[in-house]
């Protein structure tokens, strides 16, 4: 039996149970997609092959499955997507998009070291990949995204009107309380008047790499913005965790176990 760190089990115990989205899962048929984009949006699913904090992250196991897989069923259990590209310079990775029946995509070896961001990658593949008003980014790290999720979250594209649609969570313990270190000092980071009880204080997002929506002519227009451009529209998620450190993979395995359990 695996005996946790005071660090993972506090985390752990601060950690909110995933719940799948309770809203009733919106059908969206082949035509109803057609009708409202230029042809069925993409989905762009990045997983190089190297990782500093935790090396093969996109192969670990969770249910048995690699999380790259995990991506790939959900992307393509959603009905979304008129194709489905696993962008890697993994030879195992693009093995599994293969036999997933997915486009595999031989990343170039200069957008494959730990300085290139997303963006510059999707910049990129939209030059190779014939062009669709919309596309979608889908991080493995993330795996309890949900077959809802994702086709409730390409509906709020049109229902708000939004060039962006992007999974978020939110931020605990409150940033606001923040504090850097300058020449060996502690210092408090933000405003002090923040120094409050966390229930009165405004609540703050950060994205969770489960997924994005784009339009692609805005996001070329604002790609400087790192998606975080024009008529963002926030798409709440409860839970989940996004997988970059050792300790992150052990909360992953205890939620997905406790999911599935209840």
């Amino acid at each position: 039996m695996t005996t946790l760190s005071p660090e993972v089990y506090e985390r752990l115990r601060n950690l909110p149970t995933f719940r799948a989205n309770p809203e009733k899962l919106l059908t969206l048929t082949q035509e109803q997609i057609n009708s409202e984009t230029r042809g069925s949006p993409l989905c762009f699913i990045p997983a190089r092959k190297h990782s500093k904090r935790l090396p093969n992250k996109n192969k670990l196991l969770l249910a048995g499955k690699p999380l790259v897989q995990h991506a790939i069923d959900v992307a393509k259990e959603s009905g979304v997507f008129g194709e489905i590209v696993v962008s890697s310079d993994d030879e195992e990775i693009l093995e599994i998009a293969y036999e997933s029946k997915v486009s595999p995509h031989l990343r170039p070896k200069r957008l494959a070291d730990d300085r290139t961001q997303v963006r510059h990658l999707i910049n990129f593949l939209l030059g190779v990949y014939p062009m669709t008003d919309i596309f979608c980014v889908m991080i493995p790290c993330n795996p309890f995204r949900t077959v809802g999720d994702l086709r409730n979250a390409y509906k709020l594209m049109f229902d708000k009107k939004a060039n962006y649609v992007m999974s978020v969570v939110k931020a605990h313990p409150p940033p606001q309380w923040a504090c850097q270190i300058k020449k060996g000092w502690l210092q408090f980071y933000g405003d002090y008047a923040n120094l409050i009880q966390s229930q009165r204080l405004e609540p703050l997002y950060y994205h969770n790499g489960a997924f994005v929506f784009a339009r692609t002519e805005t996001f070329l227009k604002e790609i400087d913005k790192d998606f975080h451009g024009s008529k963002c529209y926030p798409y709440i998620m409860e839970g989940g965790v996004d997988i970059n450190y050792p300790e992150d993979y052990i909360c992953a395995k205890v939620l997905w176990k406790v999911n599935k359990e209840e």
